[in-house]
């Protein structure tokens, strides 16, 4: 899908380098070299990311462009249909799973493109056991399911269920001021809060070690990006409440 959408763009740059006779001319210019145009290209690249929508050039209506169908303004119909129906079903079932009442709030978060669904797809089907079929594997996955669709048995979900063993106690038993629910027990109740920002400060810290072995930016840049990210800016700073960003992690 990713190399047919370049192939296309690379039709539309030729259309319209051929249509206004324009003289194009490559020239490499090596990275961080203080070049005025090679810096102002990084600044927008590193802007470009956190846009929701990316810049896509609208390759219809090109002579050269070969005929295509196109499902929800969105999906290439391409050679395979047997793969894109099953990516519009995906659609269709994810669709009617972030319908439900209790997952209002990763609805609203994809809305707003701040979940990645690929990545979180991966984490959901990462087995960090060497046999697929044992307890934790089986049981980590239970957590990450519930975790995403705020199923946890917190007291007052145990409450609901079994009223006369509860009692309506649903209390807090760490803070002792708020009701227990999925929303308060996992990232705002603020006896946990302590142990969730330690944990996105060593988190932060691991992302700038790999960043600095492995990829190819100044180490300024890198320690910037970290620190000024919606994920993990907050961490860094005593006072602030945990971000949406966070959140939408924590459930994906």
């Amino acid at each position: 899908m990713a190399s047919w959408t370049i192939i296309k763009q690379r039709q539309a740059i030729h259309h319209i380098i051929k249509t206004l006779s324009l003289n194009v001319k490559f020239e490499k210019v090596k990275a961080h070299s203080t070049n005025a145009h090679n810096d102002r290209a990084d600044e927008l690249a590193k802007s470009g990311r956190f846009k929701s929508v990316s810049t896509n050039i609208n390759t219809r209506g090109i002579p050269s462009q070969n005929v295509s169908l196109i499902w929800n303004d969105e999906v290439n119909l391409d050679k395979d249909i047997r793969k894109y129906m099953g990516k519009i079903i995906d659609y269709r079932l994810i669709d009617n799973h972030l319908n439900h009442h209790n997952l209002a709030d990763i609805q609203e978060s994809t809305k707003k493109h701040m979940i990645n669904w690929p990545v979180s797809s991966k984490f959901f089907s990462l087995n960090s056991c060497n046999d697929s079929t044992c307890d934790q594997h089986s049981k980590d996955v239970s957590w990450k399911m519930k975790t995403s669709t705020n199923t946890l048995p917190t007291l007052d979900v145990l409450n609901r269920n079994f009223p006369d063993l509860i009692k309506d106690n649903i209390n807090c038993m760490l803070c002792h001021n708020n009701s227990e629910t999925n929303d308060h027990d996992l990232w705002k109740c603020p006896s946990l809060l302590p142990h969730i920002r330690s944990a996105f400060q060593e988190l932060a810290i691991l992302a700038q070690d790999i960043l600095h072995k492995d990829a190819d930016k100044l180490n300024l840049c890198i320690t910037d990006t970290i620190k000024y990210s919606n994920v993990f800016c907050w961490s860094l700073n005593d006072i602030r409440a945990i971000t949406d960003n966070v959140t939408a992690i924590l459930c994906a």
